[in-house]
């Protein structure tokens, strides 16, 4: 990992020691290949008329801009661009589960391990399949919950079902979600698109505590609740779309996920731990793979990048290096632009210096 602030400028190439005493070890680069530069108002990275030339997320370039997340290719070596706010360093504890390499989740982080969620309703949103679910397990396991993680959705049921698949019915009360995450964390998910009514057995949980079993008598519950949404709960209750009981319980409570195009530096900590998911051990991304998911838009999230990487992982099998494959280069769009022109202090992370 190598820091520069605006004013500063390295040169990059083969054997060069501004990462390590061990050099960029490629036979591929150039030993005057590329320099960066870093400004008051960005970063430009330039090709020093290397022999194979420098790449910025697939692209060929002479001399360019660069926004954190971008990829700089050369010969062998994938060097990832990212940025510290301020003049902090050092990222906050990751809580277990949580898989991120980009500042924009800090905020996210730190509110996880916050105690103020003990009480009160916690609302995580942001946009669909960003991560949401994660944020809330991680949420469950910070607080030391001992009861189960348990997800629910209201979404589709009609509103006179609601209050039995909520609470349950008297018969089979037990079984319902509020029953078993007692003395642990219930997580409602995509609120914002359930029936307007359903909010009322939710608001029946958070005024008295208790399971409303239909025919049945109320029960208290020892429950955290979590409810995600892809909406602004603010403006969700300028619009009397969120109910004021919730907004009061959860209004120092709400934890926003940014999209993926915003936080680009997590897209290959992602892929590799995905895809460790999906093998069941350990797995490498080659060079040209790591690249092409790097420079993706992901407009769908996590769970797009999750349902391509499941999907090489599939198909190859048996290998130890995944690999680009011919279908992926219309499944990956471009990248979305990134919303960040200035930084405090640039940092340069090499994703693969020294393995081929």
């Amino acid at each position: 990992m190598r820091f520069l602030y605006p004013g500063e400028r390295i040169e990059l190439g083969r054997n060069c020691t501004v990462f390590g005493p061990d050099g960029l070890q490629d036979p591929r680069m150039s030993r005057a290949h590329a320099r960066i530069v870093a400004l008051s108002y960005g970063v430009i990275v330039e090709d020093l008329g290397s022999r194979n030339g420098t790449v910025v997320n697939g692209v060929p370039v002479r001399r360019t801009d660069v926004d954190p997340g971008d990829l700089i290719g050369m010969g062998r070596v994938i060097i990832q661009v990212g940025a510290r706010p301020g003049d902090r360093i050092e990222p906050p504890r990751h809580p277990a589960g949580i898989v991120s390499a980009s500042p924009a989740m800090w905020p996210v982080i730190e509110q996880v391990t916050d105690p103020v969620h003990t009480t009160g309703v916690t609302i995580v949103w942001g946009p669909r399949g960003s991560g949401r679910r994660t944020i809330a397990r991680a949420l469950h396991d910070e607080l030391g919950r001992e009861g189960a993680f348990v997800t629910a959705s209201l979404v589709g049921v009609p509103p006179d079902r609601v209050p039995y698949a909520l609470h349950g019915h008297a018969t089979d009360a037990d079984r319902s979600p509020m029953a078993r995450a007692d003395g642990g964390t219930l997580v409602l998910t995509d609120m914002d698109a359930a029936d307007p009514a359903a909010w009322e057995s939710v608001v029946a949980l958070v005024e008295t505590g208790a399971q409303h079993p239909v025919g049945g008598r109320p029960q208290l519950r020892d429950i955290k609740l979590v409810i995600t949404m892809a909406r602004d709960p603010s403006q969700a209750l300028a619009t009397n779309d969120l109910p004021t009981v919730i907004w009061s319980s959860a209004r120092d409570r709400t934890i926003f996920v940014p999209p993926l195009h915003a936080r680009r530096e997590d897209i290959l900590p992602l892929a590799r731990h995905l895809a460790c998911l999906h093998r069941g051990w350990p797995v490498r991304l080659d060079r040209h793979l790591a690249m092409a998911l790097g420079s993706s838009g992901w407009p769908g999230e996590v769970d797009e990048l999750d349902s391509v990487i499941a999907r090489i992982v599939d198909e190859q099998r048996d290998r130890e290096l995944l690999t680009l494959p011919d279908w992926a280069h219309d499944v990956l769009g471009p990248r979305a632009p990134s919303s960040q022109s200035t930084f405090d202090s640039l940092e340069l992370l090499p994703l693969n210096p020294r393995r081929p």
